[in-house]
């Protein structure tokens, strides 16, 4: 939980300056502000973790685009056996099958399947994680208080009950495209490694001969047979 450093500070005494006093009162509405923030956010079952708390991802220290505050519904733990099962949102059935049949056996050794809930490959890997009884965790490009896509809206539940939803973004953020890349880099870095099931050769998931383009410290790799091409 986002420890509450900083607020309520004791004003100072009659000798400092007005602008001083000034500068103090505004500091103690930034943090009344933060507090509210906090309250409202925490209502609604949500975890708020920054860098500096016990409780944030270790692993997402190391990266570059480490985000200063993360947001969660659902149960934290340290996931130091994860690995992203990533792909298209225009799936082709074998690429359906595919990230199902990886999704289940890391599930079934006792993996944790992570992904970004989109739909196609990252829904098939989600799915395929939950039924397998594993564990599952889900990196999102809104507020963990949106649904995106809609369609996938009864998934993202069930991962908040049964799994982890992550999310770097303000919890009423919308989609964004330019949020993607940033969680796509979270994703990556939050697991150990990255499967590619199926992908456009212009998608930002890493195709075989460049690997670890899209990864953040992990390793990057198709399947055998994926379709890595329009």
């Amino acid at each position: 939980m986002l420890v509450r450093r900083g607020l309520g500070r004791a004003g100072g005494g009659s000798s400092r300056s007005a602008g001083a006093v000034r500068g103090d009162r505004s500091c103690r509405n930034r943090d009344a502000e933060a507090l509210t923030f906090l309250e409202r956010w925490t209502a609604t079952g949500a975890g708020v973790h920054a860098f500096f708390d016990a409780d944030y991802p270790s692993q997402l220290r190391s990266i570059h685009q480490m985000p200063p505050i993360l947001f969660t519904k659902g149960t934290p733990a340290e996931d130091t056996r994860a690995i992203a099962v990533v792909g298209t949102r225009q799936a082709s059935e074998q690429g359906l099958r595919t990230a199902s049949a990886v999704a289940r056996d890391l599930a079934l050794v006792g993996v944790t399947v992570v992904s970004g809930l989109a739909k196609g490959i990252d829904a098939a890997a989600h799915r395929a994680a939950l039924e397998a009884g594993g564990r599952t965790v889900a990196v999102i490009g809104t507020g963990i208080d949106q649904s995106y896509p809609a369609e996938n809206r009864a998934l993202q539940r069930q991962i908040s009950r049964d799994g982890l939803l992550l999310s770097q973004f303000w919890p009423d953020a919308p989609p964004s495209q330019r949020n993607f890349p940033m969680r796509n880099a979270v994703m990556s870095g939050y697991a150990a490694a990255t499967v590619v099931v199926e992908a456009p050769w212009k998608s930002p998931h890493p195709s075989p001969p460049r690997p670890g383009t899209w990864t953040a410290g992990g390793h990057a790799g198709a399947t055998p047979g994926a379709r890595l091409g329009p």
